[in-house]
């Protein structure tokens, strides 16, 4: 038998041994967690009856002024609402179309690339993690060209309601993000199919629609509460 003295004699000998395994495993790990995250960015199913509507994306603050975010979402200053910490709205004419035989609901805008830029960067840091990847982007991304953007939005049947494209940050609870953007829970459950499988939790750079009410939630839809686990 291995008496507990023993293993600590051992350790300085294996742990040597361990490291290079260790080394393999955190990359992959790290990979997994990564593509696991990138898979919850759907685009929202176009309905037969709404073919275009007016949308709004949730821009995180990244330091950008109101003007550059709207050069680089293509829409006028008019269309930027502040929300807080500098974080902004961007309204947007959002419609049905079909991006490499997916059909949902997009907004079309282009992105002047920059030296270095790669499409991961641009969609993290200019368009919030919200760039809808549909295969060969990166090759595209050359100094001086023009890239196409295109960003998930959605259109719902009541005029009371705007749809946002919101992607989840640190800390977030779907009943902070409910406040934040005057929606209810049940309503934002109802458009986001992962939330059906474990709505008392999500996660850091998931991409949700939103259903806003434009002209804010009365008192009692205030009231909902959900038990939620913080993302960490």
């Amino acid at each position: 038998m291995i008496t507990s003295m023993a293993l600590c004699n051992l350790l300085p000998l294996v742990f040597p041994l361990l490291l290079p395994l260790l080394a393999d495993l955190l990359p992959r790990v790290s990979a997994l967690e990564s593509s696991i995250k990138s898979t919850f960015m759907y685009p929202f199913p176009c309905s037969e009856s709404i073919k275009i509507c007016n949308s709004s994306l949730y821009h995180i603050n990244n330091g950008l002024q109101a003007e550059q975010i709207a050069f680089f979402y293509s829409v006028n200053r008019s269309e930027i609402t502040y929300v807080k910490n500098q974080d902004y709205l961007v309204t947007v004419p959002c419609s049905c179309q079909k991006i490499n035989d997916i059909a949902g609901y997009f907004y079309h805008t282009t992105y002047p690339v920059k030296k270095d830029d790669t499409f991961v960067n641009v969609s993290g840091q200019i368009y919030s993690g919200q760039a809808w990847s549909f295969g060969g982007e990166e090759s595209k991304f050359i100094e001086g060209h023009e890239v196409d953007i295109y960003l998930p939005c959605g259109c719902v049947e009541r005029k009371s309601q705007i749809v946002v494209t919101y992607t989840v940050q640190l800390h977030d609870t779907l009943s902070d993000i409910a406040t934040l953007l005057s929606a209810k829970i049940s309503g934002i459950e109802s458009m986001n199919s992962i939330l059906i499988q474990n709505s008392e939790y999500i996660d850091v750079g998931w991409v949700l629609f939103i259903p806003r009410e434009k002209n804010g939630l009365s008192k009692d839809k205030e009231g909902e509460c959900l038990n939620i686990l913080y993302i960490f």
